[in-house]
């Protein structure tokens, strides 16, 4: 009895230590390009930016979760507008999960991230009346995978965001599939790494 006492104190005193140097916060910010997917808005001129910030929590040495809050702007072709191009915003909050491979300074890793965003129409006139932007909230879905090389990082991300607004007075625009994926770099500070 005694020896199973003493190896369960053992073993709790060794699970509670590694956990608790396993529990660093770390955080950072990306900017990327983005080019939208969906049939509608990939004929022609077709590209975009990301930015945002992410923090994160290792609950384990290669398992972290965090929440990252983005900013995407993304153009597409519109023979409409005055410069043949327009553009949709999408802020997004997404709460994730990453899974990081090896232990080196080289990580590659895999995550998936679930939040909400905003998909905002561009403005425009029709018959010279100005017409404001359509706004509508979706569900966020992101499978990423990437690599870190220190605190610097490379990461593609794909961006499953619901569909677009409903738009009266542009058909085209209007209940659209918004797919768009990313290429990012990013940087992340992590106490004790870098």
């Amino acid at each position: 009895m005694k020896i199973k006492f003493i190896a369960m104190l053992f073993f709790c005193a060794t699970f509670f230590n590694a956990n608790a140097q396993q529990g660093t916060a770390a955080g950072g910010a990306f900017l990327g390009l983005a080019n939208l997917t969906g049939d509608h808005f990939t004929d022609g001129f077709n590209i975009g930016l990301s930015y945002g910030i992410e923090g994160k929590y290792y609950l384990m040495d290669n398992l972290a979760v965090g929440l990252e809050i983005s900013r995407n702007g993304l153009a597409f072709a519109d023979s409409s507008a005055l410069v043949g191009a327009n553009a949709f915003g999408s802020p997004a909050i997404v709460a994730k999960g990453e899974y990081f491979f090896g232990s080196g300074n080289v990580r590659p890793y895999v995550g998936v991230g679930i939040g909400g965003n905003r998909i905002s129409t561009p403005e425009f006139e029709v018959n010279g009346v100005p017409v404001l932007a359509y706004n509508k909230f979706n569900l966020h879905v992101t499978p990423r995978a990437g690599v870190m090389f220190g605190g610097f990082g490379m990461e593609f991300a794909y961006h499953l965001a619901g569909k677009t607004p409903e738009v009266p007075e542009r058909a085209f625009l209007s209940d659209q599939k918004f797919n768009f994926y990313d290429i990012k770099l990013k940087y992340i500070y992590t106490p004790g790494l870098n």
